[in-house]
């Protein structure tokens, strides 16, 4: 089945490109927490669960595009259930905005933001007062409204990398995506956009979920390693369903 196999290919490469981020993400604030000229945190500022190792804590948000609610279901997932039975989840799901589509999901992610106030409001579509065109190559900040995470990061000082995030390759505010923290879309990746063509039920999609808690399993193992684990909040999520 080609077809398939393509589908099952991009989920894998997808949910590599987010843990590279999340790995690149980990490596900024682990770096920066040995800088011995930054103080502690005021009490009142101090994380509710005491740190191990880190000065700060870190937050660790993986997308992995594409990813419904019920494909932690699909097979044994030990990975990313240990992740729920340390925190939390949306037991229900979460309702994606609309349209659920992957620009203007994933923006509202990191903004807190509908469509209409963040300004995405599709992948592709016309601004009717100028007649401009907005594609997914689109870097201008007029497009980009809100304050999505890494401004807010930067804004208070602090460091923030992303890799394949939508939005962020725009230069807004003191964020300027810069080279070592900030990866640029590169179309040669496949993405979770094929998997459209076959729908959730697939069994390659089975596959892929369990190859994901494989890799989720390994980002842990990594963070344990280095003695992190407890001082690192991972946020996993799927911007819509199929």
């Amino acid at each position: 089945k080609p077809t398939t196999t393509i589908v099952f290919i991009s989920l894998l490469l997808l949910t590599c490109i987010a843990l590279s981020a999340a790995s690149a993400f980990a490596f900024l604030f682990f770096s920066s927490s040995s800088d011995g000229s930054r103080s502690a945190l005021a009490p009142s500022q101090a994380a509710a669960r005491p740190l191990v190792k880190l000065q700060r804590p870190v937050v660790l948000l993986v997308s992995s595009d594409g990813f419904r609610f019920g494909y932690q279901f699909k097979t044994d997932a030990p990975n990313i259930r240990r992740l729920i039975a340390n925190g939390t989840e949306a037991e229900q799901g979460l309702i994606p905005v609309f349209p659920s589509l992957t620009f203007p999901n994933h923006y509202s992610i990191v903004t807190g933001l509908y469509p209409a106030y963040h300004g995405i409001i599709n992948n592709f579509f016309v601004d009717p007062n100028t007649g401009d065109y907005f594609t997914m190559g689109s870097h201008e900040p007029k497009w980009w409204l809100g304050e999505p995470l890494w401004e807010t990061v930067v804004k208070h000082g602090l460091r923030a990398a992303t890799y394949f995030w939508p939005g962020s390759e725009v230069n807004k505010g003191p964020w300027t995506c810069p080279k070592e923290f900030c990866k640029f879309y590169n179309g040669s990746v496949p993405f979770e956009e094929r998997g459209h063509k076959v729908g959730p039920d697939d069994p390659q999609i089975t596959e892929a979920v369990a190859r994901i808690d494989w890799m989720m399993g390994k980002l842990i193992k990594g963070l344990e390693e280095r003695g992190v684990f407890d001082d690192v909040n991972i946020i996993m999520v799927g911007d819509h369903g199929m």
